[in-house]
């Protein structure tokens, strides 16, 4: 786990030099680049004078309460799951995955986002069959040169591609077809479709966006388009966008809403339906063991980073997930991964550094990337049913579709999807 935490912040720290590449320097040089970056802004500043703040509400959000003592070493996780089905994704020279960056689903489809490595989104269906990829590297129309990321309009039936290097966003339908592009008029990182309004949510990653004063020193930016803006929210100072060099989670398109987590903060916020509110969902409390959040403001880059690698140190990174009975968390302490699953109807808590599971009840498992209705959803590399496969016998015995799963899984093949819900925590050690 400590490679993953590594990658994350690796890939967070590029992301932040990119784009402070292009957007710092001192005030004055930050605004000048922006505006030349940004040709033609004047129309959106001059309609984008007045844009208020989404407002924060906490209408008694639960505290989370852990504890460093209360974290187990190792947990099984067949005392927890209470059913698993595995999905494999379809494999061909057209459509090989290289890594798994976003997954969504929506419409029986699934959507599977490698920015990197393919640089493509695929779509399956909810079988595992390959339907369509969108792939057009290159600078022409319905083209883009890198993919920053990918969001799902779920009321249009369309995917948004943003590529932030030509500065703009590609939109396709659901079979991959490209339908326009619309150019874009702020820094952004991340971006996510409101399930209700159909608003736009950017993420800044604490870029200024000099250009367009009232929108400047703002995390978040809500609006009906790349140009039209209707609410900004979560406001930082010129000093904090050192911040942006520390890897987080931000936006996240979970159970039908929108959820932001502040770099550094241990609450995780929703969007209401509205869009123009904030809701506090979770507030995690590790206690004495817990981050000293007003060091953000006090300490440079050198100083944080001591402080943040502190051995005693646990805190909540940013990560959840979350389904109508249950909250997937992660936390980090001594720089690896801790796991937490929270059931929001008892409010049972289980927190552990390690999972292991058998090779019967959950013969092959991944912690939840993200969630599809009720089933947590992760993503298993094919290594694992090869180099497992004879320790399977029981399972393959007493169920022929995982034993076709296994018998016809090669060491190329895409990741297999991993569908599970558990079990009530409260009937642990019954």
């Amino acid at each position: 786990m400590q490679l993953k935490v590594f990658r994350e912040s690796c890939k967070a720290i590029l992301l932040g030099v990119s784009l402070l590449s292009v957007a710092c320097g001192n005030k004055e040089q930050g605004e000048a680049r922006a505006k030349r970056f940004f040709k033609g802004y004047e129309d959106v500043a001059g309609r984008s004078t007045n844009v208020p703040s989404v407002l924060i509400e906490n209408n008694g959000a639960p505290t989370i309460k852990i504890d460093k003592k209360s974290i187990a070493e190792l947990f099984l996780m067949q005392d927890i799951v209470d059913s698993i089905r595995y999905v494999k994704l379809e494999t061909n020279n057209y459509n090989l995955i290289g890594r798994i960056d976003e997954l969504y689903f929506d419409d029986g489809l699934i959507f599977v986002v490698d920015k990197e490595i393919a640089s493509s989104v695929f779509i399956f269906d909810k079988e595992g069959k390959i339907i369509s990829k969108i792939h057009n590297v290159g600078k022409g129309p319905g083209e883009y040169l890198g993919v920053n990321n990918v969001a799902i309009d779920r009321r249009h039936k369309r995917i948004l591609l943003y590529d932030m290097y030509s500065r703009k966003i590609n939109y396709y339908d659901y079979k991959g077809r490209f339908l326009k592009e619309e150019r874009t008029m702020i820094y952004f990182s991340d971006i996510k479709i409101h399930p209700k309004t159909g608003e736009y949510v950017f993420a800044t990653y604490g870029i200024p966006n000099l250009h367009i004063p009232s929108l400047a020193y703002n995390y978040l930016i809500v609006g009906d388009s790349t140009k039209k803006f209707n609410h900004k929210g979560i406001p930082f100072t010129p000093e904090l966008s050192v911040l942006s060099l520390w890897g987080n989670f931000g936006l996240n398109d979970n159970n039908n809403l929108i959820g932001y987590t502040p770099r550094f903060s241990d609450s995780i916020l929703a969007f209401n339906v509205a869009a123009d509110k904030l809701l506090v969902k979770y507030i995690f409390d590790c206690g004495a063991n817990g981050l000293k959040y007003e060091n953000k403001y006090t300490m440079d880059t050198k100083e944080l980073y001591t402080y943040l690698n502190k051995k005693e140190l646990l805190y909540f990174n940013g990560k959840y997930i979350e389904t109508n009975k249950y909250l997937y968390f992660t936390l980090v302490t001594e720089n690896k991964i801790v796991h937490g699953l929270y059931e929001k109807g008892t409010q049972q808590l289980v927190v552990t550094s390690g999972v292991g599971n058998d090779n019967y009840t959950v013969p092959v498992f991944a912690m939840p990337v993200t969630n599809f209705d009720d089933w947590f959803v992760g993503v298993v590399p094919v290594s694992r049913f090869i180099w497992n496969k004879n320790n399977f016998n029981a399972r393959m015995k007493d169920d022929p579709g995982f034993a076709k799963l296994i018998n016809t899984t090669q060491e190329n093949d895409n990741p297999v999807l991993a569908f599970y819900k558990f079990k009530s925590l409260k009937d642990l050690g019954k």
